[in-house]
């Protein structure tokens, strides 16, 4: 998978999405009171199928296999 900006390939750095567990320390309605731990576990990575935005210019990257 390879992420290219259409406005520089000199562009190489993105924004995406990544979906993350994180621990929770909860009230006994479920209610977040802290997160405890940042990041445990990555479920799922960046994928070609998100939108990947460039983080110099803004543009939205065009992504391959």
């Amino acid at each position: 998978m390879k992420a290219v900006c259409p406005n520089s390939e000199e562009h190489n750095e993105f924004y995406t999405v990544a979906h993350v567990i994180q621990s929770w320390k909860v009230d006994n309605q479920g209610e977040l009171i802290e997160i405890a731990e940042t990041c445990i576990h990555t479920s799922f990575g960046p994928n070609k199928h998100n939108t990947w935005k460039c983080a110099v210019c803004g543009a939205q990257a065009n992504v391959t296999d």
